[in-house]
């Protein structure tokens, strides 16, 4: 098994050889100029000295060009060198096997006494020591960000533990280690997107929401709301985060950083796929931030799962349902708010007839019943709407059948009292 650190030296050497081919390929391009200078010059005995020089200068270069090559190809194949700048650890690394002791012993520590470890070089089994077991425990375990402790992404990682995402950073040296133990001992949250989101669903403490709104994925959210037409506040954007799934918000993240855009139809996508997870907030954001989308763009699925979210009762959200009733909307949404709106609200509004339709007939006066009558109360019906049909005062209907209020039950009978 080859070491991490032989990995990283043999991207030294490719780099050094790199460097060199570079620097040739630099002097013989210095040459070709000079070349050509020589050619113009009009003393033949200065040209003819220069000339010399210059192939002199051409064989020399091309010879150290081949042995620089022929030297890269016998490294590549037949040897290992050793430069001033390698690594200390060149050894291969064997992973522990997961019912190990040790292990299991380093698992039951609590997030600080493993940060305590963080600077013991006691060797546990060569090349392992003990702050690599507890680096690998702290980064798997407690979502220690050791991307912002060394303000860089770590460049290569070994398995330290067979079938676990435990992993040996054995390119790390002294000053990094010193340098994630003091990170993880000063920042009060030194943890992942992932491990604030996980204690923050478990418990939403203030340090914890304040961490979360200085991420670099929630400044994107954050940016993408503000471009609306009302300010969302952070509060809200938190809750928006926590009813959905982490993967949401870094595939958001993803997808702004190769193409970054604030247009409403970023916003509406993000906040459809945080409504295909019930997510509350979304609903409600969706109707403060695109009322006019949510209103006519919004297929029936997502209008019926938006209406079963808005539980709770706001001027803007009853201004929604009163405009999903007077639509041209399915039956199934129109009576989901109906009945969110409640009879005697729902009532108050007429379906709005389609094109070349005529209007409903109960709107026209018609003679009323030679003989006393029943009517029974259908959906839409208000006590108006009843004695508009049969000539008679909403006054008149409260007397004769005893109503204590205004307020009608569809399938309620009523008595229609003959007329005078």
């Amino acid at each position: 098994m080859v070491s991490t650190d032989e990995e990283v030296f043999k991207c030294s050497w490719s780099q050094l050889r790199g460097t060199f081919i570079y620097i040739l390929s630099f002097l013989i391009r210095f040459y070709d100029s000079s070349c050509i200078v020589a050619t113009k010059m009009q003393n033949q005995s200065i040209k003819k000295k220069w000339s010399l020089l210059f192939l002199s200068l051409s064989l020399l270069l091309n010879g150290l060009l081949l042995g620089l090559f022929a030297l890269f190809f016998l490294v590549d194949n037949f040897f290992t060198p050793t430069l001033p700048f390698a690594f200390k650890r060149q050894c291969a690394v064997e992973p522990f096997l997961a019912t190990d002791p040790l292990v299991a012993h380093y698992r039951t520590l609590s997030f600080d006494q493993l940060v305590a470890l963080l600077e013991d070089t006691t060797m546990l089994r060569e090349p392992i020591c003990a702050r690599d077991l507890a680096l690998a425990i702290c980064v798997a375990d407690h979502d220690l960000d050791l991307a912002r402790a060394l303000a860089k992404e770590p460049l290569f990682h070994t398995p330290l533990v067979e079938q676990e995402s435990l992993y040996c950073y054995s390119h790390l040296e002294d000053r990094d280690f010193q340098r994630i133990a003091l990170f993880a001992k000063i920042e009060k949250h030194p943890f992942t997107l992932q491990g604030i989101y996980k204690r923050l669903k478990e418990e939403k403490e203030p340090s914890l929401v304040e961490a979360l709104c200085r991420r670099p994925e929630f400044h994107l959210m954050q940016t993408l709301f503000a471009c609306s037409e009302r300010s969302v506040d952070q509060k809200i954007l938190v809750g928006l985060i926590l009813e959905g799934s982490l993967e949401t918000l870094v595939d958001f993240y993803e997808m702004q950083r190769q193409n970054c855009s604030f247009e409403a139809p970023v916003r509406q996508e993000l906040l459809l796929r945080y409504l295909d997870q019930n997510s509350r907030v979304a609903a409600y954001l969706l109707l403060a931030t695109d009322f006019s989308f949510a209103k006519r763009s919004l297929d029936e699925k997502h209008l019926v799962r938006l209406l079963l979210l808005l539980n709770q009762e706001t001027p803007m959200r009853d201004a929604f349902l009163k405009e999903l009733v007077a639509s041209h909307k399915s039956q199934v949404v129109k009576s989901k708010a109906s009945e969110l709106l409640g009879d005697e609200v729902a009532g108050r509004f007429i379906e709005r007839p389609g094109i070349g339709q005529l209007r409903p007939k109960f709107r026209e006066p018609v003679p009323a019943s030679p003989a006393p009558n029943q009517h029974i109360v259908r959906r839409g019906e208000s006590l108006w709407l009843i004695a508009q049909k049969y000539n008679l005062s909403v006054q008149q209907l409260i007397q004769i059948n005893h109503l204590q209020t205004t307020t009608l039950r569809v399938g309620q009978v009523l008595t229609i009292p003959r007329s005078g």
